[in-house]
């Protein structure tokens, strides 16, 4: 939690993944922050003309498509991670992230409602207001207590997501069933 890196991980698609929302994000950011982006997907050119139409080079670290013990250290290389979707089912990389410690924001949907539950294991930003998202991460950049607090909150919730508690609840709900 003590890096200047800001963790986004997700397919290159614009439009469902707000890869727009990241530029006034990336142009909001102090010197020596950096938004590192983990993925490809079919907007990868749009997305990197985005940020060299608005000079962001040096907010921006474009991983490409990663995976395995290399995405683990991407993860574990942040101080935050962010999710701009702007819809979203279960954010696979929203649990990874809280598994690797990093307190989440995210624009409330679907999945990250359901993840963060509604908001009391991270932060959820309401109707894609992309200046209270920028407020609240500024927040974070600048109190690594309150980063601290939130990774807490991160490992706390991902332990409802390990595989041996999902068969425990299954297993539970097949015994209620088949006893009445």
């Amino acid at each position: 939690l003590e890096s200047k890196y800001i963790v986004f991980v997700g397919r290159l698609k614009i439009e469902q993944k707000g890869l727009d929302y990241l530029i006034p994000i990336g142009k909001s950011l102090e010197n020596g922050w950096k938004i590192v982006v983990a993925g490809d997907g079919p907007d990868q050119e749009k997305f990197q003309k985005l940020i060299s139409d608005n000079n962001l080079h040096d907010k921006f670290v474009l991983k490409g498509s990663v995976s395995g013990e290399e995405l683990v250290n991407i993860y574990s290389s942040g101080s935050i991670f962010i999710s701009t979707s702007r819809w979203e089912g279960f954010g696979l990389v929203i649990t990874e992230a809280m598994a690797c410690g990093l307190p989440i924001i995210s624009f409330n949907n679907l999945g990250p409602n359901e993840i963060l539950d509604q908001g009391k294991y991270g932060i959820l930003i309401k109707d894609y207001n992309v200046q209270e998202f920028i407020l609240n991460l500024k927040e974070l950049m600048v109190n690594p207590e309150k980063r601290k607090y939130l990774q807490g909150k991160s490992l706390e919730r991902v332990t409802n997501f390990r595989i041996e508690k999902i068969l425990q609840d299954w297993s539970d709900i097949i015994e209620q069933l088949t006893q009445t």
